[in-house]
């Protein structure tokens, strides 16, 4: 008896490890594949990771810290701000792209996590191609 309960327990235990082999969810939500030659908008590709990442917090919304990142905001704010420069298609040269990846103060702060590099690129790419608003 005794012979068939750890039998069962070591079963118990193997099955579950081999069915833990999968990811768990993520709290960021699904991940998206996106066709890598497709454009990148402003609108459907950079407001929503403003939207996620930099409003939820309360900072960047209007009455906040600048710039305000609101959708119907977000694009005349990072220009009149100097933060990105529509003529310069450098994404080092953009003060937005370094406060996100090389300031001292990486945005987003604490809790919030730092953007992934998926979403880095993507604000690379929109600095390269123009920073449109499109």
């Amino acid at each position: 008896m005794k012979n068939n309960i750890i039998i069962s327990v070591f079963l118990l235990i193997l099955i579950s490890g081999v069915s833990c082999t999968k990811e768990y969810l993520s709290l960021t939500g699904p991940v998206v594949e996106r066709n890598p030659n497709a454009e990148v908008t402003f609108k459907t590709d950079i407001i929503p990771i403003f939207t996620k990442n930099c409003l939820g917090s309360g900072c960047h919304i209007t009455g906040g810290v600048n710039p305000n990142l609101m959708a119907d905001k977000a694009y005349d704010q990072l220009v009149n701000g100097a933060f990105i420069n529509p003529d310069d298609t450098s994404a080092t040269n953009s003060l937005l792209y370094q406060k996100m990846t090389t300031a001292a103060k990486i945005m987003p702060p604490p809790p919030t996590a730092k953007l992934s590099s998926g979403d880095l690129k993507l604000f690379s790419d929109w600095i390269k191609k123009g920073s449109q608003n499109n």
